[in-house]
């Protein structure tokens, strides 16, 4: 999950996302904030109970904007590894399945 300044649309989407079926495997959660984020934003990110796995929250030293957001947002651990990359201004489906 990509984020900076949104706590209210990231909460929407933690909330959208923890709610996905993922059929009993463990999914782990990595947030990425830029170095401006608020608060509130950071606050949150700390702060999720995210029920499927691990969390990571990954906060940048110096501002990259959303380029560098999403070429730093996740790195595979194989060649058998899934990500989603998701920005904090959406919400996914309540029939996600993952």
């Amino acid at each position: 999950v990509i984020t900076e300044r949104r706590p209210a649309s990231l909460e929407r989407l933690l909330a959208s996302v923890s709610a996905a079926h993922f059929l009993g495997d463990t999914v782990d959660l990595s947030i990425s904030a830029d170095a401006d984020a608020d608060a509130g934003t950071l606050a949150l990110s700390r702060g999720w109970a995210w029920p499927h796995g691990a969390t990571r929250l990954a906060v940048r030293a110096a501002k990259g904007g959303l380029v560098a957001a999403v070429a730093e947002a996740w790195t595979p651990d194989g060649y058998h590894s899934h990500g989603l990359l998701l920005e904090d201004d959406i919400e996914v489906s309540p029939l996600l399945e993952w």
